[in-house]
């Protein structure tokens, strides 16, 4: 799935990290788009995610370890996705536009 996705772009640094971190943490999709950069800080380990499990109705706080592989690793992912959309606060993941262009601020409901 990582293999078709230009990385060099926002819009490809935020495919892989969604997904990287989606399965390295087991959440949802609806989890996913709900998390607030607050939510994701780093630690030695990699990050600390805080998550709201609508199953369990509860936050949890996981763990987000770096990966063998540099290509799949969550953590590395995350960080170049960070580092390209250069916002300090509101929502973790954005809708781009076809420009490249991250929407800060506004909260999307899904991301496409």
């Amino acid at each position: 799935m990582l293999a078709e996705v230009d990385r060099s772009t926002l819009v490809g640094k935020r495919n892989a990290a969604l997904v990287l971190l989606g399965f390295a943490a087991a959440a949802r999709v609806s989890e996913l788009v709900a998390l607030d950069l607050a939510a994701a800080v780093e630690a030695e380990h990699g990050y600390d995610v805080t998550l709201y499990r609508k199953k369990v109705r509860k936050h949890t706080d996981t763990p987000i370890l770096y990966g063998i592989d540099p290509t799949t690793c969550p953590v590395r992912a995350l960080r170049a996705y960070l580092a390209a959309c250069g916002s300090s606060e509101g929502p973790l993941f954005v809708r781009v536009d076809r420009w490249d262009r991250g929407a800060l601020g506004r909260r999307r409901r899904s991301v496409r």
